[in-house]
């Protein structure tokens, strides 16, 4: 403790009386201007932590967005595969002719060809349409225009076939396809 005998009492008194007002501007600047901060730090903290959670729920929701961005671009190359595959054409010149192509390219011959339009459901987004198809050829070329046919760009299905020897050619056989084919309305 420091010695303050060299003091006279009124001396004692101004620097009791000093101290005494300086703790007191002490106490009022802490009641007055910095408990209320505090207070104020107190309820800041909490809302601080909801605006974390909040970005990161924010960061997560784009992250998903720009997932589900890439996903629409995934899906909408697909959708303008398939519709090139589901042609929009009302006739069916075109779909004889790549029919027509396919066989060329494959050795097989068309010998008839027998197109049923079906008829459009409700709520549908196309038109069913059965062919049928007689064709000749060889084993292996009618086979080759058979995988044609059901992996080629047009949207076509074989739902039966029937396949005949020929007994003056044994190497030539006749076929007889039934194929469902879509157009767009």
């Amino acid at each position: 403790m420091m010695d303050l005998s060299y003091l006279n009492k009124e001396q004692k008194q101004k620097l009791v009386l000093g101290i005494l007002m300086g703790a007191t501007v002490l106490a009022l600047y802490y009641y007055l201007l910095l408990q209320p901060k505090f207070r104020q730090l107190g309820t800041l903290f909490p809302q601080v932590r909801e605006l974390r959670q909040e970005l990161t729920s924010l960061k997560k929701e784009g992250e998903q967005i720009d997932l589900l961005r890439g996903q629409a671009e995934r899906l909408d190359q697909q959708m303008r595969k398939y519709q090139k595959a589901i042609p929009t054409e009302s006739d069916l010149a075109p779909l004889l002719a790549y029919l027509s192509a396919e066989a060329k390219s494959s050795r097989v011959t068309l010998t008839g060809m027998e197109p049923k339009i079906g008829q459009t459901t409700a709520g549908s987004v196309f038109r069913e349409t059965l062919l049928i198809l007689q064709t000749e050829g060889g084993y292996h070329a009618l086979g080759l225009f058979l995988d044609r046919l059901e992996t080629g760009e047009r949207l076509i299905r074989v739902d039966r076939f029937e396949l005949v020897s020929n007994k003056e050619a044994p190497r030539e056989h006749q076929m007889t396809l039934e194929l469902k084919t879509y157009v767009s309305k």
